[in-house]
Parts: structure tokens; C-alpha cells; sequence
């Protein structure tokens, strides 16, 4: 179960906007279409299973905009992967495993400290 905190965090690449893909999204649809394209991960890294449904009038009332723009930065530049009713990012789904995987092991690695500062407890 994620906390507050966690939902705030994702890494990204500090060079994204000059991603060919990013860049071909920037020529039709200019800085606009860049911060809907951010706008989105964001919701993505918030939704459960980082996936969101392909209701793009719902999305675009929420973020102000018109809904064939949204649909326009999900379907038209190759950033997201579409099934028939939801969207996701690889790339956000790669990141979220490695964060994951980093927490995982954290976790592990407290729980033998305590562990073992428990059993020296114990010991003495």
C-alpha cells in the first residue's frame, strides 16, 4: 500500500524534452501538449496499477482542456501503449518497478537491523 509521500515521487530523465518522441509531440502541439503529456504521467503514476481508462472527456474536463487533445497526446506519438479500454507509459512502469524493487530491499534490510539489535537485546 502506497502512503502520501510515496505518491509524490517518480524519477524522470532530466533531458525528456529533447526525446525524439518528445520532440515530435512539442512540433504539433507545442509547450501546451508537453505539460499535458507531464500532466498525465503524473495521473498515471497516481492511478492503482499505474494504468488509466481511455475516457478522455473525463480527463480533459478534470485537467481544463479538450478532450481530443488528450487523446491526441495519448495516441499519436508512440509514449503510451493502449489496450481497448485503458493507457499506461512502459517507461513509468519500468521506474515504478525499480522503485519498488529499491524499496522492497530497504525494507528487508531494516527489518534485519531490527532483528538483530533485538536478538543483541535479548542476549545481554
Amino acid at each position: 500500500m502506497q502512503n502520501e509521500n510515496d505518491k509524490c515521487y517518480f524519477s524522470h530523465d532530466s533531458n525528456a524534452q529533447r526525446d525524439k518522441k518528445l520532440i515530435q509531440l512539442r512540433k504539433k502541439e507545442d509547450w501546451y501538449g508537453y505539460g499535458l503529456y507531464w500532466a498525465i504521467v503524473e495521473r498515471l503514476r497516481e492511478a492503482k496499477d499505474y494504468k488509466l481508462e481511455t475516457d478522455y472527456d473525463y480527463l480533459a474536463y478534470d485537467m481544463q482542456t479538450q478532450s481530443d487533445r488528450i487523446q491526441s497526446v495519448v495516441e499519436n506519438y508512440d509514449l503510451f501503449k493502449i489496450n481497448a479500454d485503458k493507457f499506461w507509459s512502459e517507461s513509468l512502469l519500468r521506474r515504478m518497478k525499480i522503485k519498488q524493487k529499491k524499496s522492497e530491499q530497504a525494507r528487508d534490510a531494516a527489518l534485519i537491523m531490527w532483528e538483530k539489535k533485538r536478538k543483541n537485546k535479548a542476549d545481554a
